[in-house]
């Protein structure tokens, strides 16, 4: 098993009722298999997480070890880091 420390940002953290946790993981789980996880846990979450295709919504903003994640499908890694940040939009 892996574990990953996992960071929740303003809405998202609202949604999930927590700001932050340790996750025990299956080796070679996705960041994708961890979004789905999240939004199963809370149906409100997946509403954020999630486009009506099924798609990870671009609503929804990773970092990985301090980086944007690019590939949804790339495995974790022991200890790595991820934040969850809604994304943001100005004018």
């Amino acid at each position: 098993m892996l574990l990953v420390s996992a960071r929740y940002y303003n809405i998202v953290a609202n949604l999930l009722g927590r700001r932050q946790e340790q996750r025990t993981v299956p080796p070679g789980t996705t960041m994708r298999e961890l979004v789905v996880a999240l939004a199963e846990e809370s149906p409100s979450f997946q509403n954020l997480a999630f486009t009506a295709s099924g798609q990870v919504s671009g609503h929804l903003r990773l970092f990985r070890n301090m980086q944007v994640v690019n590939d949804l499908d790339e495995p974790l890694a022991d200890g790595d880091e991820i934040r969850f940040f809604p994304a943001v939009s100005g004018g």
